[in-house]
């Protein structure tokens, strides 16, 4: 088992900081390694709370090319095992190719991935859920040497677990991780001109049951690339994804010019058609509106996930809620309208909201501005909107 600690992100972005590992035989701990590395750069203060490694730690210790040789001599071409073994394997192979000219030419074996087939009930997967649920405890917990341990312990149920199925060596492990999480046969009956056929550009796209009938509807910013994601053997698809790639046999798909539009198309056609796995993933696409509504003296704008029969004033759609929230401030603060909850007030001395003036708000809740001037900004918005 191979645990890093590194200044965050991923290899090129960051360095290690600190290598832990331990050698299992016949699931037994045989033996460990540790030793901090010098980054060559400042440990960024979130890292250095959540693992405790400061720069004064590191400032002596050896660098990676010290490390790392080390490293590879207590491992012995063994497999290397990690949770979510592509970010330490990944960091172990750009140090490799950098300070040896070659990659690490080891199996590599993931903890996490055997997690998604043999905790399929498990909602997270991270090293503390899984500990977790196996009743491990997690001590030196964001340290090399303590993870790369509780790492060991979460493998040693594992093997167990696995060779009740049949995985018994390395090598079935190896393959075991590599099925699909339901452990079936990837099948796809799309064929592949279909799919290389579509334009990368923003669109909807539908795929299709063997009797013609729409099961999924979605939308891509680059439809080719979206929709060939699904038909790709990935050891890490989900159930459902899994079920709705084994019951597609054709797709289309139409190109809408903007991201915008294919959120718009997207929520039409699935409240119309409600596909089968839309629906079972519990999918709604929402676009967002401004609304301005009318019979009010004092209308707040306000935010609408659909166009209403109400005869209010909507502007819109907007892809993110962030950029309605965003529009929605603009304008309450260019056309002075309310945005808060408070009511107007019934007494002319009653002060404004905190936020108000920050706003740009006319400020109704005080009385600070009569129905006939608020409804002169209403006005001027509707104005704006047509």
């Amino acid at each position: 088992m191979v645990d890093l600690e590194t200044t965050g992100g991923a290899p090129g972005d960051c360095a290690i900081t600190e290598i832990g590992a331990v050698r299992l035989c016949g699931g037994r701990v045989e033996d460990s390694f540790v030793s901090l590395v010098n980054p060559g750069r400042p440990i960024p203060p979130f890292v250095r709370e959540l693992t405790g490694i400061t720069d004064d730690m590191v400032a002596g210790a050896p660098t990676l090319a010290d490390a790392l040789p080390r490293f590879l001599a207590f491992a012995e071409r063994a497999v290397l095992v990690a949770h979510n073994a592509a970010f330490d394997v990944g960091h172990l192979t750009a140090a490799s190719l950098a300070l040896q000219g070659r990659p690490l030419d080891v199996p590599a074996l993931c903890t996490l991935r055997l997690a998604r087939r043999l905790l399929p009930e498990l909602r997270r997967r991270n090293l503390d859920s899984v500990a977790a649920d196996l009743g491990i405890p997690c001590a030196d917990r964001h340290r090399a040497l303590g993870d790369a341990r509780i790492a060991a312990e979460v493998l040693r149920v594992f093997l167990t677990r696995a060779a009740e199925r049949g995985f018994r060596t390395v090598a079935d492990l190896l393959r075991f991780q590599a099925l699909p999480v339901d452990g079936r046969p990837f099948v796809v009956h799309v064929p592949r001109e279909r799919v290389e056929a579509l334009p990368s550009a923003p669109g909807v796209y539908r795929l299709l049951g063997a009797d013609g009938r729409v099961l999924y509807v979605g939308r891509a910013r680059r439809l080719r690339e979206r929709v060939a994601s699904y038909f790709h053997q990935d050891a890490d698809h989900d159930r459902r994804t899994l079920a709705l790639v084994r019951r597609t046999y054709d797709l289309d798909a139409v190109e809408t010019g903007s991201e915008l539009a294919a959120a718009l198309l997207e929520a039409q056609q699935i409240r119309e058609l409600r596909p089968r796995f839309n629906r079972l993933r519990g999918h709604v696409p929402h676009v967002w509106f401004l609304k301005l509504p009318v019979g009010q003296p004092y209308p707040r704008l306000t935010l609408s996930v659909r166009l209403g029969r109400d005869r209010g004033t909507y502007l819109g759609p907007f892809a993110s809620r962030e950029q309605a929230e965003a529009a929605r401030a603009l304008c309450g603060r260019v056309f002075g309208l309310r945005l808060c909850r408070d009511r107007p007030a019934a007494l002319p001395d009653v002060a404004a909201c905190a936020a108000a003036e920050d706003a740009g708000c006319a400020q109704p809740c005080a009385r600070a501005i009569g129905p006939a001037a608020y409804r002169a900004r209403t006005d001027a918005f509707r104005a704006f909107v047509a």
